[in-house]
């Protein structure tokens, strides 16, 4: 029959076991809620600046509504224009104002999608499946989803600079082919480059790999004991 010196240590190394988890499961579901109400706050900021863009005016809680200056679209640094004609963002067509807005929206779905993953990863490791094919997955499309989406953003905005450039042009000659006299100078910022997201997204594709050969590992250790 056992002893109660054969049981004790038997009971304290299962009571370590619930303790540790417990400890793991606070460590991490802290930071998967934070990561996940930081993700919705991005994406609603992306969305909500990207409808202001299109929509083109700026919104008053005092006074009329007025449109938009040229200039207070991200890929412009200044507008100046003088003669008969000033041209602002609702002279531009509507999918030129989409266009000028993409860059932004993407980033932040692009940051809001891959803090989704993120928070499934932790929980993951929080419920003791660290090496799980799930986690393995989730950091693949972590990865795809910021160097994709890095190189997208890029696009975009250099797009939008080049058709936002055009339109003015266009704008300019309308003026002057009805008569009228305007000069325009502007400065264009240059185009965004996401090198943090891109740089997490290679770092992710690399954890992918060492999650695997933790599996693998993990696997063998099983098969030894």
């Amino acid at each position: 029959m056992s002893s109660d010196r054969d049981t004790a240590p038997l009971g304290r190394r299962a009571s370590g076991v619930v303790h540790e988890a417990k400890g793991r499961r606070r460590s991490t579901m802290g930071p998967a809620r934070l990561v996940s109400v930081l993700g919705v706050f991005v994406a609603l900021s992306g969305i909500l600046g990207a409808a202001s863009i299109i929509w083109g005016w700026v919104w008053m809680t005092n006074g009329p509504n007025y449109p938009r200056e040229l200039d207070s679209l991200p890929q412009l640094i200044q507008f100046d224009q003088t003669g008969d004609a000033t041209m602002t963002v609702l002279d531009l067509p509507v999918w030129v104002r989409l266009l000028s807005a993409a860059p932004g929206l993407v980033q932040a779905l692009m940051l809001a999608g891959a803090a989704f993953l993120l928070m499934r990863v932790l929980v993951e490791i929080g419920d003791g499946r660290s090496f799980s094919l799930a986690i393995q997955r989730r950091l693949g499309r972590i990865a795809l989803l910021l160097v994709a989406g890095s190189v997208a953003v890029t696009v975009l905005d250099i797009l939008a600079i080049w058709r936002i450039s055009f339109e003015t042009w266009v704008f300019a000659e309308s003026v002057r082919a009805e008569g009228g006299r305007t000069s325009t100078s502007m400065g264009t910022e240059l185009p965004v480059i996401t090198w943090l997201p891109l740089a997490l997204g290679f770092v992710a594709f690399a954890l992918r790999w060492a999650f695997k050969d933790g599996a693998q590992l993990e696997k063998e250790v099983e098969g030894v004991i």
